[in-house]
């Protein structure tokens, strides 16, 4: 495995909206995958670039929907989520074809030092996959990978992730379709919701 950002092989479009997953047990591979990243600019959303601060003070909700709203506007891309603590107090909807969400995976047991985003809000999962409200469209063909998401509010009566509407009745036509998750950290402190509903 190249450990050399320099040694990668130039990379122009994404296959199927697919960011390469390269991991090692050291910084090699968080520094692999922001430049091969860099090399298809048009396609990634940095959730920085939209305003979002990760200070873990700010409601970074609206922040991140908007990167996620760009990438679907463009059919697809990598929404990414660098290093930080990301309070949201709204749910965020992760939708579209080919719209894949990555971060930087916690170097620690407590995983709040890569890309951790957390609501305090009871009320709300803390992301939604698929449709949501006026927006009908599911998750499909795309990717959640490297993420902390945490539900803080002891008394949380939605999931940390929801995939599809709860009042549909049918989560297979209005859910996710195709797509991965892997390499999250999901934490659930409310005992009334569950951590992942579907």
């Amino acid at each position: 495995m190249a450990t050399n950002v320099t040694d990668l092989p130039a990379q122009t479009v994404f296959n199927g909206g697919e960011l390469l997953a390269c991991e090692d047990s050291g910084g090699a591979a968080k520094q692999i995958a922001l430049a091969t990243m860099s090399q298809n600019r048009d396609s990634v959303f940095n959730v920085r670039d939209f305003g979002a601060l990760g200070d873990g003070a700010n409601d970074d909700g609206p922040a991140i929907q908007a990167a996620i709203d760009a990438a679907y506007a463009n059919n697809g891309g990598i929404v990414f989520v660098p290093q930080g603590k990301y309070l949201i107090a709204q749910t965020i909807n992760l939708y579209g074809y080919g719209v894949n969400m990555t971060g930087v995976s916690s170097g620690n047991t407590g995983g709040r030092d890569g890309s951790y985003i957390y609501t305090n809000t009871a009320s709300i999962p803390v992301m939604q996959l698929g449709p949501m409200g006026a927006q009908t469209d599911r998750w499909t063909n795309s990717e959640l990978s490297h993420l902390f998401l945490r539900h803080n509010s002891s008394s949380a009566t939605k999931a940390v992730i929801q995939i599809g509407e709860e009042t549909t009745g049918d989560a297979s036509a209005r859910g996710a379709t195709l797509c991965t998750l892997q390499h999250l950290r999901i934490q659930q402190n409310g005992e009334a919701a569950p951590a992942i509903y579907n």
